[in-house]
């Protein structure tokens, strides 16, 4: 059997000192594979989380380090996300109530 891993979301309106603690407990607490994090926050928080085994998943913005991009477009903009992270990062793309 398969067991879930989790997949974390970061708020936007947190420190990276915050979000670091609290990212580190919920590492201790259960398996984490990833965290979505926002681009305001991305620069600080993207190597110490990869440190701790998760996938970086960048909300809106360029990778730059992270293991991929989430975007909310179109395929114009899954096209780009894609370009920016190559072939080997992953890209999320929100697609509204489908």
């Amino acid at each position: 059997m398969t067991i879930p891993r989790l997949f974390l979301v970061a708020p936007d309106d947190k420190s990276v000192a915050h979000l670091m603690s609290c990212l580190t407990a919920a590492c201790q607490a259960g398996d984490v594979a990833s965290i979505l994090v926002p681009a305001s926050i991305a620069a600080g928080i993207t190597a110490p989380a990869q440190a701790l085994g998760l996938a970086v998943i960048v909300n809106g913005g360029p990778p730059g380090g992270a293991d991929g991009v989430h975007v909310e477009a179109g395929t114009a903009a899954v096209s780009e996300a894609r370009k920016a992270v190559g072939k080997g990062g992953f890209v999320g793309a929100y697609a509204g109530a489908s």
